[in-house]
């Protein structure tokens, strides 16, 4: 369930040219992922990596100024970019949503000190990182950043929203469970609708989409389990 492609000015996909990543728009919730952190985390990754803006654009299939907005801010892609990105330097997709650690290295642990404090396993409702995407979509993250490679999210997607224009394909295999309205799940050309209480796996490697075909927003759990974390 990941939106991508943008399309020419007239709507249409400009024909026999590259599509661009489509621009995200990040929620306005202070516990929201920013561009500018995003960015910033991407730039971490490459920088660690020992890569150029340009290694990584011509991995991803674009040009190093697009990468360059992308790591300051100034451009949002799609997430079927950022899986582009995560791909290009070889992470999984989640590593680019985790919150940085601290740059000082841990001081050891003292004698009689009190054991360090484990991370809280759960997330409030109110406290969800929340992605407003292109087209009427919305990613809220359902687990805290606990180093996953994998992604555990429930999903809304308003009347008439779909993932794209074209079918996504990434590593990994893909779980989802309607809890409102109706979905219609593209795989490989196989169409399956699915109501509240329906659930569906697939291989994410099979190019797939999926569409709002109800006439009240879609919700549904979504986990994607990372085949190479």
């Amino acid at each position: 369930m990941h939106p991508s492609l943008s399309t020419a000015a007239d709507g249409a996909p400009a024909a026999g040219a590259r599509a661009a990543p489509a621009m995200l728009a990040l929620g306005p919730d202070p516990v929201a992922t920013t561009a500018r952190a995003l960015g910033a985390r991407i730039r971490a990754l490459r920088q660690q990596r020992r890569l150029t803006e340009k290694h990584v654009a011509d991995r991803c299939g674009v040009t190093p100024s697009l990468i360059s907005q992308v790591e300051r801010g100034i451009t949002n892609p799609s997430l079927d970019s950022l899986y582009q990105i995560s791909a290009a330097l070889g992470v999984p997709m989640e590593a680019l949503f985790r919150e940085d650690l601290p740059a000082v290295a841990s001081a050891p642990h003292s004698p009689g000190a009190p054991p360090a404090r484990r991370p809280d396993p759960v997330v409030r409702h109110d406290e969800r990182r929340r992605l407003d995407l292109p087209g009427g979509i919305r990613w809220e993250r359902l687990a805290p950043d606990q180093g996953s490679a994998h992604e555990f999210l429930e999903i809304v997607m308003e009347v008439g929203a779909t993932t794209g224009p074209a079918p996504l394909r990434h590593r990994g295999h893909e779980y989802a469970l309607v809890l409102e309205g109706v979905a219609c799940f593209e795989l490989d050309a196989q169409h399956y609708v699915l109501r509240p209480g329906d659930s569906i796996s697939f291989d994410s490697s099979i190019p797939h989409r999926t569409h709002n075909v109800g006439d009240v927003p879609l919700r549904a759990v979504h986990f994607m389990l990372d085949s190479n974390p």
